[in-house]
């Protein structure tokens, strides 16, 4: 694990001392990564202590780049040799109709009895059975070892590593473990397992607990301590009772967001003592006890607090309440005032509440449009408490309501919203008034509280403009696992000269799986303008490699866009159709195993040469390869701006229910539309207006979300720092893959920048 997180995650190779360099090992040693795409910066810095976990080091690297496995497209082809989609159909459907009625007594017989006549498919031109597009051992193979023989692209996706001394590479993981720990955000689900490892290694001495802010994170430590009987420690950790159910969370390798349902362990008499204890001391329980009420309640019987109603009264009580239904909180106290408009009621309940009166500032000044003065003044000296990304987001929310009339959100379960937005509420006075607190807030809490003025020395910054395409990942729970971490609606330069092949793989275990790719392409007006898919190969300047509809051996698919063909495409005169701006790209599990309990992954290449003389799979040109994860059944990983040449970053993966991969999606916004999923459709097709929407907006998210660039431009301004237009003019380097702050080390921007 540790050779793995030096590797993936800091992208350092130790070192230890010693100064043997063998000249033909360390040429074989550099070969066999620069075959996979990773380059050293420093490779005079070698030596022979490398040999001792190189194969662990390339097996890993290999890993990073999806090459770890064998990859055999449907078609041996792809992607100039793809046949005719209705051709194909019709001689798949003889082959069908042949074998079931026995007309078939000469050709090539599979392993599970199917004949395939020469006169009906040349069967070397498949890496499955062509008639039922279910792998079988003997094609798989001989397909793979045609694989082996191909040439190699000439293009290199590079990826940067660094020899790195023993001492210093125990120091750097050690930082981002801290880093991770004192993130102010959400950090990946697939972080987690590495965090409990790494807590396990170093322990918890050099941990500041006051910097572990984060309540998801601080399960993790919670759970450390709670394993090694550190129950005084842990009572300082834990300030509330909804700290107590993230804790048994995670001793259940449960949902520590709380947004799903939890397990609970055995308590022991001490453990079952210590919460209820903790519980006593902490102040009104009534609004975390009404928050999780079914959790409270479901842990109550592990409890037992009537048994130890005489030492722990309050407590006893709170329980006895939450099972009757007797709990006033204060949210309905507040929704009441609201109601009824008593807006100086509402003022004194949200004074002390600093994170609800920043939520609820619109709604309140919409109800107290006559008080608004009076709202701002006693927002303006509360705002200070509020969470930086808090503020961050509200400054964008205020200061992008009048540009759109629908407002997409992601919650923590994973579950989209498309909110009518509240425009022509506040007047654009009011507006301005807002982004003034706001922004004079920003900069008043990072002003003398920022890396950007350590030891009252002013930095000299360079930043870089692209930055203003990336957008702070502040809900990484669900995020994918890939090359870097950033928000939904990020942007990123692709070379449109190239060709960008798409791909997915996926074994199946218990049952057979069948994972399908496919791209939706939209005008510039977002008006659906076809698609490809299993349904439909081509399309001009797109090509799917074939459906593979069982993966025993593990299965794979392909689309090819090639991005020259989409350059300044004008349409022909008269016509007034528009080009193809935006394609999506939709992975669904049609059927079988879910994600999270198969082999699944996904990613692109950038390739630049193509034909079914090279290898369809090449590792070094992988420029992203990302993990799917969870009982979704539907993925929509990015969108291809090909007016702009830009990836956008969506990361959207929608859940299924009764085990259907469908998606609902109530296009009424007279109320809030969500995507969640039901039994509608299972192809590209049934989804194409829920994808319409979903592309629409979150091309939106550019604008509408905090970018980092902003957020290092106010660490900037509120410490009067020198921004420089040269990197080696700084002592400060912000950029979008490289230099002190980036996305290939998003927790440090977490940690640090927020």
């Amino acid at each position: 694990m540790l050779q793995k997180i030096y590797i993936k995650r800091l992208g350092i190779v130790p070192i230890k001392e010693n100064p043997r360099v063998n000249t033909a090992q360390k040429i074989t040693f550099l070969s066999g990564c620069t075959g996979l795409g990773f380059e050293f910066k420093n490779p005079e810095k070698y030596n022979n202590s490398v040999l001792e976990n190189c194969e662990k080091t390339i097996e890993i690297l290999t890993e990073m780049r999806g090459g770890n496995v064998g990859k055999v497209p449907l078609f041996q082809g792809f992607p100039e040799n793809i046949p005719d989609d209705a051709e194909y159909f019709e001689k798949r459907i003889l082959g069908f109709v042949g074998n079931f009625l026995g007309f078939f007594q000469h050709g090539k017989t599979l392993s599970n009895g199917v004949i395939v006549p020469e006169w009906l498919f040349d069967i070397e031109e498949f890496g499955a059975n062509p008639i039922t597009q279910f792998q079988e051992k003997d094609l798989f193979t001989k397909a793979l070892e045609r694989q082996k023989n191909k040439k190699s692209d000439s293009a290199v996706s590079w990826e940067i590593l660094e020899f790195v001394d023993e001492k210093e590479a125990q120091e750097r993981v050690k930082k981002y473990l801290q880093d991770i720990l004192y993130s102010k955000s959400s950090i990946k689900e697939s972080l987690h397992t590495e965090v409990e490892f790494l807590l396990d290694y170093f322990g918890v001495d050099e941990i500041d607990f006051e910097k572990v802010v984060f309540k998801e994170i601080q399960a993790f430590i919670s759970k450390f301590l709670w394993n090694n009987g550190e129950y005084g420690i842990l009572k300082n950790l834990i300030k509330t009772p909804t700290d107590i159910l993230r804790l048994l969370a995670s001793l259940t390798h449960s949902d520590i967001s709380l947004a799903t349902n939890i397990k609970f362990p055995k308590f022991k008499r001490a453990q079952r003592r210590f919460i209820l204890e903790t519980l006593e001391k902490s102040g009104d329980l009534t609004d975390d006890f009404h928050k999780y009420k079914n959790l409270w309640k479901r842990l109550g019987e592990y409890l037992h607090p009537r048994e130890y109603a005489g030492r722990y009264p309050k407590t006893a009580e709170y329980f006895q309440k939450i099972r009757e239904g007797k709990l006033e909180t204060f949210n309905a106290k507040l929704e009441k005032s609201l109601q009824e408009k008593d807006i100086q009621e509402v003022l004194d309940l949200v004074g002390s509440r600093a994170g609800i009166f920043g939520r609820k500032l619109h709604e309140i000044l919409e109800k107290g449009s006559e008080k608004t003065d009076e709202i701002l003044e006693k927002f303006e000296k509360i705002a200070s408490k509020i969470e930086l990304k808090n503020l961050l987001i509200l400054k964008k929310y205020f200061g992008t309501i009048e540009t759109s009339n629908y407002r997409t959100i992601i919650n923590k379960k994973g579950k989209i919203k498309v909110l009518e937005n509240r425009k022509n509420r506040l007047s654009k006075v009011t507006l301005k008034q807002i982004d003034t607190i706001l922004q004079k807030t920003i900069l008043s809490k990072l002003e003398n509280n920022s890396p950007f003025c350590e030891n009252e020395e002013k930095k000299k910054v360079f930043l870089s403009e692209d930055l203003k395409n990336i957008m702070i990942p502040l809900s990484s729970r669900k995020a994918l696992d890939g090359y870097y971490t950033c928000g939904r609606g990020s942007q990123f330069d692709i070379d449109m000269n190239k060709t960008l092949r798409l791909f997915t793989y996926w074994k199946e275990d218990n049952f057979r799986t069948d994972v399908d790719l496919s791209v939706i392409f939209f005008d510039e007006d977002f008006n659906e303008k076809g698609h490809v898919s299993y349904t439909n190969l081509k399309s001009e300047g797109i090509v799917h490699s074939g459906d593979i509809q069982s993966a025993p051996h593990g299965a794979v698919e392909y689309i090819d866009l090639d991005l020259k063909k989409f350059q300044s495409k004008k349409p022909f005169f008269p016509r007034k159709e528009k080009n193809i701006r935006y394609i999506s790209v939709q992975i669904y599990k049609y059927s079988g195993d879910d994600f999270e309990d198969i082999e699944c992954f996904a990613g692109w290449q950038m390739r630049e040469k193509i034909d079914s003389n090279y290898k369809s799979f090449d590792e070094k040109t992988v420029a992203n390869k990302f993990d799917l994860y969870g009982k979704g059944s539907y993925f929509m990983p990015l969108i291809v701006d090909v007016e702009l040449g830009k990836i956008i970053y969506t990361d959207l993966s929608i859940n299924a229910a009764n085990n259907y991969n469908n998606v609902v999606f109530n296009r009424s916004v007279e109320y809030c539309m969500s995507i969640n999923a039901a039994n509608n459709y299972n192809n590209v097709e049934g989804s194409l207006d829920t994808v319409e929407i979903l592309v629409k907006e979150i091309i939106k998210f550019k604008d509408s979300k905090p970018n980092i660039y902003e957020l290092i431009n106010d660490h900037i301004q509120a410490n009067n720092c020198e921004k420089v237009e040269k990197k080696e003019e700084a002592d400060i380097i912000c950029d979008v893959f490289d230099g002190d702050y980036n996305i290939k080390n998003a927790e440090k921007i977490l940690a640090e920048l927020l």
